[in-house]
């Protein structure tokens, strides 16, 4: 991270807004075979989802829970399709939307995230899905909330009341952020340079963190999944760009952590020599996405 910090933090955060473009959805949700779009799932901020249900029935029917990314400043449930392949595997698929942190940062996120989480474990029932086969994905900005949401479960933690189930029994990530505090430090054991933009990553995580973590260190320990790995923490598939400027040490370390804590089995680290980030058309290969699709059918036993 840059040493000196060019203006106040306030200050900063109404530059980088004027800077943030309006976000407009990339697809329509009816265009691309969304039974239910627009589920409101908390009622502070009015946040939706659509729930898209399996282009086929069978036997088991997963939930997959997509979170988009953005810098966690951008982003709309319609961010991506991507994620909706997984109809054809026979899961559901939730693509949520989240108050972002160019409204209000930390711990709003991810306490929605986890409010539809809940929410949709409720209504299992009424849409078909199975309620103890539900998956968290999150590319970037949302690997790090699916991350965090996994691996605290039910503690009682960000204000949320605790008669809600928010239990999830699977987590995929691509490129996820998950300790902003080294991202410094393995972007030079990496021989690299950090970017010193004041639009580039280290600067817009301080609208998520609330301030700049510099001069706030304790604003980052809240925010890292890391420090909320238990037994009760369940299997990851954490997939990362070996040549993405968020260094893949991330992933790695992260990786050994839940390793070390719950097992060896617990994890599964995938890391593409060559391959940035979401916008290097190597990364969602189908070879790459068939190792998620696998992963997933191997915790939810799918043959």
């Amino acid at each position: 991270m840059t040493k000196n910090i060019p203006m106040p933090y306030e200050k900063y955060r109404e530059y980088a807004l004027s800077r943030t473009p309006e976000e407009k959805p990339k697809f329509d949700a009816l265009q691309k075979g969304c039974q239910y779009p627009d589920l409101e799932y908390e009622e502070e901020f009015h946040n939706k989802l659509d729930l898209y249900l399996p282009r086929k029935k069978s036997k088991i029917t997963p939930l997959l829970i997509y979170v988009h990314g953005g810098a966690f400043t951008l982003g709309t449930k319609r961010y991506t399709a991507r994620p909706l392949v997984m109809r054809e595997y026979g899961y559901a698929v939730a693509m949520v939307e989240y108050t972002t942190a160019a409204v209000k940062g930390f711990p709003l996120q991810i306490r929605q995230v986890k409010q539809a989480v809940a929410f949709l474990r409720e209504q299992a029932g009424q849409y078909g899905y199975d309620p103890e086969k539900i998956a968290l994905y999150g590319e970037s900005a949302g690997g790090n909330l699916a991350a965090l949401a996994g691996v605290t479960g039910n503690e009682e933690l960000f204000g949320l009341p605790p008669e809600h189930d928010y239990r999830v029994q699977a987590v995929v990530t691509d490129f996820a952020p998950i300790n902003f505090a080294a991202i410094k430090r393995e972007t030079e054991m990496l021989g690299r340079t950090e970017p010193e933009d004041m639009m580039s990553p280290q600067y817009y995580s301080s609208l998520y963190l609330g301030g700049f973590m510099q001069k706030e260190p304790e604003l980052v320990p809240p925010t890292n999944p890391e420090m909320y790995i238990t037994d009760k923490c369940p299997p990851f598939f954490i997939q990362h760009g070996m040549e993405h400027m968020l260094p893949y040490l991330q992933a790695v370390h992260f990786a050994q952590m839940i390793k070390e804590r719950t097992g060896e089995e617990n994890v599964f680290l995938s890391l593409l020599p060559g391959v940035g980030g979401g916008d290097d058309p190597q990364y969602f290969t189908g070879e790459n996405t068939m190792k998620k699709i696998a992963f997933l059918n191997s915790v939810f036993d799918i043959r």
